[in-house]
């Protein structure tokens, strides 16, 4: 699919998101976010709601909807 943004740019968005929704402030995690196609945005929610507590805490569903409603008004 021509509309997906490359693996490199989604790793570094969830890596970027291990800190927390404090991350969705930054510019270049809101670029990343904006490019994501809405496959790739469910599945960045499904990995925000599984982080090991070893890698960061697992976002709420409440911080998970906050991420969609922020790429829905980037669109």
């Amino acid at each position: 699919m021509m509309d997906r943004v490359p693996k490199a740019t989604v790793d570094a968005l969830m890596f970027s998101l291990r800190r927390g929704t404090e991350a969705l402030a930054v510019s270049d995690n809101k670029r990343r976010l904006s490019e994501l196609s809405e496959e790739q945005l469910r599945a960045v929610c499904h990995q925000l709601r599984n982080f090991k507590p070893e890698v960061a805490p697992a976002w709420t569903l409440e911080e998970v909807k906050a991420l969609v409603i922020i790429w829905s008004e980037l669109e």
